[in-house]
């Protein structure tokens, strides 16, 4: 039988033209494209237009307002189950990627899955500095300091605040 896969594709930062999520984009068309998977993303993550044939499923968000990354994990998750996906492969910022990992940890257990995550290493080459953008109009991605204000609080909280926080 085989091992089904798909891509969860976070956007770090808005709006979806930032260099930023052009390239998380352009890693997650790629890799879509290269083995055939399809995708679940955020909106701000734009599928290449050239890529029509990507089965893709943006994620439920009010513009302006996206839900937290465990929201949006445990959506991947019922995504997967309904496609009976078996692997995940994570796009994320370098920044954002140990908490998505996490993220989807949880999500998978919630939901009692046996589900393999396989992290993308496309985007580790670049500098912490490149994810950053003072013209993000998120303001935890504006700059390195900014985010871990904001993220610190998230990773490091007991499991069972952080998961009743994001519900």
């Amino acid at each position: 039988m085989e091992n089904k896969s798909g891509i969860v594709s976070l956007s770090f930062g808005a709006p979806g033209n930032t260099i930023v999520n052009r390239l998380l984009a352009r890693i997650t068309t790629q890799l879509a494209l290269l083995h055939n998977f399809p995708i679940y993303t955020q909106q701000d993550i734009q599928i290449e237009y050239f890529s029509l044939s990507v089965n893709t499923t943006f994620t439920e968000e009010e513009l302006g307002s996206p839900p937290p990354t465990l929201r949006i994990m445990r959506g991947a998750v019922r995504w997967a189950i309904a496609r009976d996906i078996k692997t995940l492969w994570l796009v994320a910022a370098k920044p954002h990627q140990s908490r998505a990992v996490r993220d989807l940890e949880l999500a998978i257990k919630e939901l009692k899955e046996n589900i393999v995550i396989r992290a993308c290493t496309e985007a580790d080459p670049f500098s912490n500095n490149f994810w950053f953008s003072p013209e993000s109009a998120q303001w935890p991605t504006r700059s390195a300091w900014q985010w871990k204000i904001y993220n610190w609080p998230l990773e490091h909280m007991p499991t069972q605040l952080y998961t009743w926080i994001t519900s």
